[in-house]
């Protein structure tokens, strides 16, 4: 299920231009992040600077930028290989988008469990949306072969081991 998920078969070039791209998408998302991360840092101690930050769950909104990119390059790519892709990349946009409402329903609540339960996934999610993000963004450039691409090289690679004379 998940080996056409697989980004063995990529070239390096499809692999290489998807790290670009995404890299300079992380600098200009992140840029008011890290800018906020300093004038905060300036007042008050590093670790709580981080704590308000990162660990806030507004990452959420972060890695939901990163979904809507992610939903439309997989849905865009209509091959026969990318379907367990195009499966999996919306099942991860509709649970980010969950986790976000119940963020956003939480967000007056004064219960440090839960903002720290809410820290901790909206980092998990953005971690998750990155490598998601990269994945899509090779096997939308160079998708897998499809499945009757395999069974009929596995079938044409064990005909040729068969003797002529075999009958």
């Amino acid at each position: 299920m998940f080996n056409s998920f697989s980004i063995k078969h990529a070239d390096p070039k499809s692999k290489i231009d998807a790290s670009r791209a995404l890299r300079i998408t992380l600098i200009i998302n992140f840029l008011p992040l890290v800018i906020g991360f300093i004038a905060i840092a300036r007042t008050a101690p590093i670790v709580d600077a981080s704590v308000n930050v990162f660990f806030s769950g507004e990452l959420y909104f972060y890695a939901m930028s990163l979904c809507a990119s992610i939903y439309l390059t997989s849905q865009l790519s209509r091959d026969d290989g990318n379907m367990n892709m195009r499966l999996w990349s919306g099942v991860f946009v509709l649970c980010c988008a969950a986790f976000m409402a119940f963020y956003l329903g939480d967000s007056e609540t004064t219960d440090d469990g839960l903002k720290t339960f809410h820290g901790l996934t909206s980092v998990l999610f953005l971690i998750v949306a990155v490598v998601l993000n990269y994945r899509v963004m090779v096997l939308a450039e160079d998708p897998p072969p499809s499945p009757e691409d395999i069974h009929r090289n596995k079938a044409k690679a064990m005909a040729s081991r068969v003797d002529p004379d075999y009958d």
